[in-house]
């Protein structure tokens, strides 16, 4: 049985009504700051300048940008990638215009607060139900016997029992929104190929590849999983040939704004400003089991429902046909997102985390394990698990809201016990910091909704019986964005020095300084995890690289 209209709406409603409850839109400094400025600064200032945003956000000190660095070419670095920026494009777009067109402070036109901000934060909701429909579908199609409710307890579980609740409501303005309903689409496209679907357009198949590489770095190690899909349906070289077209454009999109602020469209991968003159370390130092075991975020610690959900594959592995080649496509996912999590970036953890969120992506995924196992022969065993582990993590996001569980430093065991043993008895509305709580955020959010809905509701009338649409659209978007940020290559240079001396970055200090701050942050927690596991040979070896650092601010003016 397929998913039927009545259901796709039963799962958006239920995402919007808990946003009216627990949605907080707000920034995080820089990550979510970095991520939507590519919008920001096209639409308002006409540039990828980013020195302005950065200031307004209280991220420029003496001398430098907190953080980041000025480049070669004079601009301010910006190693977060587009597609966040681009998939939000035409909502944020149309709350701009009703921004610009509303008198009063309730809706300011800045393109960071106000109706911008609380649309962005909805679009994060959007994307989190998408991503459900996504695993819905999966289900539906691949077990037509699945009962309603085993899907919808799964949906939850997984809301509940990853960090998908924390990044759609609680932190929403960043990539993983985004990376969750991009990589849902990208799995449900998989399950189409493998099971010998016609209709799948390889060019929308390469797109959504190429549009999630450009949400998140790591989503390139999901490569191995479309091309076994692809090679199990045999298709001819022409289609993959399409594919490979498709996931050129959102390249090309990152390459040309890339290149408009590093003079190369490798950016950030071929310069950086950190002690070792790159951005990231990748290969530096490997961990797989921490990052799945360590109190410190790791994903089965966190979120141990996971390990039900990698179950689910197993059974759908040994329920063989395409079902079992759909097993392979997600092992090959999550061992993509494995590598990638404990090999690409030395700072394993992901900073200032809710749990693993490097993995929430496979929300989608995970979901549709779960389901598969609530309909295994240990179905009540199923259930009890999934009921305590997203008790678990129910525990931590309680405490994390609270206060009482840091996010941004080192945890042991003992510290997640602790943080949920002794949660509040109740939080506040103001500690929710949601509409609930606020009448501007309210109304803002009620005409959130209300564009969004007219946004998705135009689309889906005008591209209805129309199986091209949705590569038509995501085609039709990634163009407009590649020629914008080709022209916009010139005001970016031509402004660069004006803005360099306006916000006082024209020293040595702002070529490196704001990096190696940041560098130093990251080295002081990797210091103090080694210190707990008595790995005093490597403790040793990044305690000299703090203090090289520490002489290199020195020699620069800007240590204290």
């Amino acid at each position: 049985m397929s998913l039927t209209k009545r259901d796709a709406v039963v799962i958006i409603a239920a995402y919007a009504i808990v946003g009216l409850l627990f949605l907080s839109p707000s920034y995080i400094r820089p990550d979510s700051v970095g991520v939507m400025s590519w919008l920001r600064s096209a639409a308002v200032d006409r540039d990828f300048l980013f020195f302005n945003e950065w200031d307004g956000f209280g991220m420029v000190g003496e001398g430098f940008a907190w953080f980041k660095e000025v480049t070669p070419v004079g601009a301010l670095a910006n190693h977060w990638w587009v597609g966040s920026s681009l998939l939000t494009a035409p909502f944020w777009g149309m709350s701009h215009l009703v921004s610009l067109a509303l008198p009063g402070a309730a809706f300011p036109d800045d393109g960071f607060f106000g109706l911008d901000l609380a649309t962005l934060g909805w679009t994060s909701v959007l994307f989190g139900a998408l991503a459900a429909l996504a695993a819905a579908l999966i289900v539906r199609e691949a077990d037509p016997d699945a009962r309603g409710r085993d899907l919808t307890f799964a949906l939850v579980s997984t809301s509940l029992g990853t960090p998908m609740f924390w990044y759609v409501y609680r932190t929403p303005i960043g990539t993983h929104a985004a990376g969750m309903m991009i990589v849902g689409a990208l799995a449900w496209l998989c399950w189409r190929i493998v099971s010998r679907d016609d209709d799948v357009s390889p060019l929308l198949l390469g797109l959504v590849f190429g549009i999630a590489t450009v949400t998140r770095l790591q989503h390139v190690l999901l490569f191995p999983a479309m091309l076994f899909a692809l090679v199990k349906s045999q298709r001819p070289a022409r289609f993959h040939a399409l594919v490979a077209a498709g996931a050129a454009l959102p390249l090309a999109v990152q390459a040309a704004a890339w290149h408009a602020i590093y003079g190369t469209p490798l950016g950030p991968l071929a310069s950086g400003a950190n002690l070792e003159g790159v951005t990231w370390l990748p290969f530096r130092t490997v961990h797989l089991l921490p990052v799945l075991l360590s109190p410190w975020h790791g994903l089965f610690t966190w979120s141990p429902i996971v390990l039900l959900a990698l179950g689910g594959w197993a059974l759908l592995y040994r329920a063989g046909s395409a079902r079992r080649d759909l097993a392979i496509v997600f092992a090959l996912m999550f061992a993509g997102e494995l590598l990638a999590n404990a090999a690409f970036d030395r700072y394993w953890w992901g900073g200032m985390s809710f749990g693993a969120r490097r993995f929430v992506d496979l929300a989608a995924p995970f979901a549709v394990g779960i389901a598969v196992t609530l309909r295994s022969r240990g179905r009540v065993a199923a259930m009890m698990f999934t009921i305590a582990a997203s008790a678990w993590s129910v525990a931590l996001m309680v405490a994390a809201t609270a206060g009482s569980l840091p996010l941004g430093r080192f945890v042991t065991f003992g510290d997640l016990g602790i943080a949920v043993t002794t949660i509040p008895n109740a939080l506040s509305a103001s500690q929710l910091r949601s509409p609930i709580g606020s009448g501007a955020l309210a109304a803002q959010s009620l005409l959130a909704i209300a564009l969004t809905c007219a946004i998705v509701g135009g689309a889906r009338v005008a591209t209805r019986h129309r199986p091209a649409a949705p590569t038509i659209a995501l085609g039709a978007l990634c163009a407009v964005a590649l020629v914008t940020a080709l022209l916009l290559i010139g005001p970016t240079r031509e402004r660069a020095a004006e803005e360099r001396a306006r916000h006082g970055l024209d020293g040595e200090a702002a070529r490196s300084a704001g990096a190696l701050f940041d560098q130093r942050g990251l080295l002081e927690h990797e210091a103090t995890w080694l210190r707990s596991r008595g790995d005093l040979d490597r403790l040793e070896a990044t305690t000299h690289e703090i203090d090289a650092i520490t002489t290199r601010l020195r020699e620069l003016g800007v240590e204290r």
